[in-house]
C-alpha cells in the first residue's frame, strides 16, 4: 500500500492568518501508554496514518478541504515529430531542462526532400532574377533609343522645313521611330511576364515560392527564417547543413515518458514527449454544497500539507469552478498560488508524485 500525501488548502474567512505557535509540542509516537494499543512505524504506513505536530488554529470561520494538484493547461507542453522519421532520444525520463536544450534528434527524408525543394528554388529565383534583369536592361536601352530617334526626327523636319531636301531622311527616321516604340511595347511586357516568374503575387514567383519554402521549414524545424537562410563562408545556406532535426524544449520544465524510444520510427505529428512545469499547478478541492453561502467571488486561502509545518503554506487566492457532483452534492474549488508566492518543494513534487504513482495527494480547504 502507498502512502497518501495530504496536501491542504485552508479557507479564511476571518482576516490574517494566525499568529505562529508559542511553543512546540511534541508529536504524537507510538510511546507505550496503559490501555493503548502501540503501531508501530510500519503498521501505521501501512495503514496510511501520520502523526502531526499540534498547532495553534483559528478554527470558527476557517473551512478545511480536500483536494488534489493538477496541472495547468500551458504547465504541459507536448512535443510533436513534425515530419515522419527515425527519432533519436537525447533527455531521460523526469530530467530537468531549460527552453530550447535539445530532446531528441529526428532523421527524415522529407526534411531532406524539403532541402532539395529549397536548393530548387534558390536556383530557380536566381535564374528569374537575372531575367528580370536582363528585361529591364533591354527596355531602358529600348527607351534612350527612342529618345534620340525622337530628337533626330524634330531634327529633321526643321531642316527640312529650314532648307528642304530632308524628306527621305526624316521618312527613314521616322520609321525607324516607329519600329522603337514597337520594339519598347514589347520589352515592357517581356519585363513583366519576367517580374511576375521572379516576384510574382500569389505564389507564382520564384521569390515568393523560395519564401514560402524557407516559411514551412522554419514552422518544421522551429528556427527562424533568417536562421535558416543564414550562409556560411563558403556561401552554403544553413539548412543544406542540417542532415536532421533536433527537436528542442518550448518552456523549461521536467521531461516526462514519451512514446517514442531512440531507433523507433515515428509518424508526421506523432507525440514523442512531454515538458511540464512542475511550478505550472493549482489545486483543485471540493466542498459540501450546503457550504456555498460562505463562499463566493474570489477568496483568500492556504495551501499546507497535513505533514508540514504551518509556516510552510502557500497563500492562494480560490474561485468557485463550474464543476459539481449531483450525487455527492459537492462543488469544485479551484486555488492558485498569487503572483510572486514562495512555493516550498513539497507543491510540486506532491504533483510529480501523483503523476508518476497515480497517488492521489489529498489537500484540504
Amino acid at each position: 500500500m502507498k502512502r497518501l500525501l495530504v496536501p491542504v488548502l485552508l479557507l479564511a474567512a476571518c482576516g490574517a492568518p494566525p499568529p505562529p505557535p508559542a511553543v512546540s509540542h511534541a508529536e504524537h509516537g507510538p510511546e507505550t501508554v496503559p490501555g493503548r494499543v502501540v503501531l508501530s512505524a510500519a503498521a501505521r504506513q501501512n495503514l496510511g496514518l501520520t502523526f502531526a505536530k499540534a498547532e495553534y488554529r483559528v478554527v470558527q470561520g476557517v473551512l478545511r478541504l480536500p483536494g488534489r494538484f493538477e496541472s495547468e493547461p500551458a504547465a504541459r507542453r507536448v512535443v510533436l515529430a513534425p515530419l515522419p522519421g527515425r527519432l533519436e532520444l537525447l533527455v531521460r525520463p523526469f530530467q530537468a531542462v531549460a527552453a530550447g536544450d535539445a530532446l531528441c534528434r529526428l532523421e527524415s527524408p522529407e526534411w531532406l526532400r524539403l532541402a532539395g525543394e529549397i536548393s530548387q528554388a534558390e536556383a530557380a529565383a536566381a535564374a528569374a532574377g537575372e531575367a528580370l534583369a536582363a528585361a529591364t536592361a533591354r527596355r531602358e536601352a529600348l527607351r534612350g533609343a527612342l529618345a534620340a530617334w525622337r530628337q533626330r526626327v524634330e531634327t529633321l523636319e526643321r531642316l527640312d522645313a529650314e532648307v528642304g531636301g530632308r524628306a527621305g531622311e526624316r521618312a527613314e527616321a521616322a520609321a525607324r521611330l516607329a519600329d522603337l516604340r514597337v520594339a519598347l511595347v514589347e520589352a515592357e511586357a517581356g519585363e513583366a511576364v519576367a517580374r511576375r516568374e521572379a516576384e510574382g503575387p500569389g505564389g507564382g514567383g520564384a521569390r515568393t515560392r523560395l519564401r514560402l519554402l524557407y516559411q514551412e521549414a522554419a514552422q518544421v524545424s522551429g528556427l527562424t527564417v533568417e536562421a535558416l537562410m543564414h550562409r556560411d563562408e563558403a556561401g552554403v545556406p544553413l539548412i543544406q547543413r542540417l542532415p536532421a532535426l533536433d527537436l528542442v524544449a518550448p518552456a523549461a520544465g521536467v521531461v516526462e515518458a514519451g512514446t517514442g524510444a531512440s531507433g523507433s520510427w515515428v509518424e508526421a505529428h506523432a507525440p514523442v514527449l512531454t515538458v511540464t512545469d512542475t511550478a505550472g499547478v493549482y489545486l483543485q478541492a471540493h466542498a459540501l454544497q450546503a457550504d456555498l453561502p460562505r463562499l463566493g467571488g474570489r477568496l483568500a486561502g492556504r495551501i499546507v500539507s497535513e505533514d508540514r509545518a504551518a509556516a510552510e503554506a502557500v497563500e492562494a487566492t480560490v474561485v468557485l469552478a463550474p464543476l459539481a457532483d449531483a450525487a455527492d452534492r459537492t462543488l469544485a474549488l479551484i486555488a492558485r498560488p498569487v503572483a510572486g508566492a514562495a512555493r516550498p518543494v513539497w507543491a510540486p513534487a506532491l504533483h510529480q508524485s501523483a503523476q508518476r504513482e497515480n497517488v492521489i495527494p489529498t489537500p484540504v480547504v
